[in-house]
């Protein structure tokens, strides 16, 4: 399917202006590649995100309350997201289960919120997810729990699970899943 551009007009204000101009310069590229990629935030993840109560937390922020919490609360949270929360966002973002659709959140989730770096790679059958972060052994397992969780709910797989400091490796064995064989 061809991608078209659509030109549009826009009325801004000098000083909206001025910001788009001086950062489109630090950044490299043109204003209307600056703009492009902000309303595509926007159309890809800030309309979406504000339904479901996403905020902007500091790394720092975040980290010290993760330090903070009692290990068997993450755990606990993280099964919680996983289950209910998490499985919503996505039926609610692509309409159905399945670990694709789940991929596809994760991306979006990786892009636009620093949350975490994701790599997949196929090893034979399988598929391995590596999520790499700077959140600490307390985030490896929050996102642990909740990986674990979204699998189970969306895909009827029991994931292999390894933690880390600084990541969660995931690894599926897609092929034989009950929901996946079809």
């Amino acid at each position: 399917m061809e991608k078209r551009d659509i030109v549009r007009t826009i009325r801004l204000t000098e000083s909206l202006n001025s910001t788009l101009e001086s950062d489109a310069r630090l950044l490299g590229v043109s204003v209307s590649s600056l703009v492009s990629s902000i309303l595509t935030r926007y159309a890809e993840w800030d309309r979406l995100a504000q339904k479901f109560g996403f905020v902007s937390v500091d790394k720092e922020i975040l980290r010290s309350i993760l330090e903070a919490t009692d290990e068997t609360a993450l755990r606990r949270a993280g099964k919680e997201e996983g289950s209910r929360r998490a499985v919503e966002m996505q039926r609610f973002w692509f309409g159905s289960d399945g670990w694709e659709k789940y991929d596809k959140m994760s991306d979006l989730i990786s892009r636009f919120t620093g949350l975490y770096r994701k790599e997949v790679r196929r090893v034979g059958e399988d598929v391995v997810f590596i999520f790499n972060h700077e959140l600490g052994h307390e985030w490896s397992v929050y996102l642990k729990e909740t990986i674990t969780a979204i699998a189970q709910e969306v895909a009827n797989i029991d994931p292999v699970v390894r933690v880390t400091r600084s990541g969660v490796l995931v690894r599926l064995k897609l092929a034989s899943s009950p929901k996946n064989s079809n």
